[in-house]
């Protein structure tokens, strides 16, 4: 396992545009049961991309939600719109993502 084939799984993730990798990881860890809409929106088509090597290194250090972080992958613009609406519908449900958290994963403005 490399962080080069992770980030390669995180960009290769695309859904029109957005690497769901990233958006998924950005809501499935902070989501609560009553979000299963906002995680099906965040994660949809991630079954389709091959993910292994993602899961091969968040098993290993024991987070799930990390393998971006952990090997500094970058999203792109599009994704990271993505990413900061995800966080923004979050936290007016109450919930803290882990861009409040940790600081990753904030997104950007269009």
């Amino acid at each position: 396992m490399s962080c080069q084939e992770v980030c390669d799984e995180y960009k290769k993730s695309n859904q029109g545009g957005v690497e769901v990798g990233f958006t998924c990881d950005a809501t499935l860890c902070t989501a609560t049961t009553r979000d299963a809409d906002l995680v099906q929106e965040a994660c949809s088509g991630l079954g389709k991309s091959s993910i292994s090597e993602i899961i091969k290194l968040e098993i290993e250090v024991g987070f799930s939600c990390a393998a971006s972080q952990i090997c500094g992958c970058q999203p792109r613009k599009k994704t990271n719109e993505a990413i900061l609406s995800l966080n923004e519908r979050q936290r007016a449900r109450g919930i803290s993502p882990q861009c409040d958290l940790n600081g990753t994963l904030c997104g950007t403005e269009p």
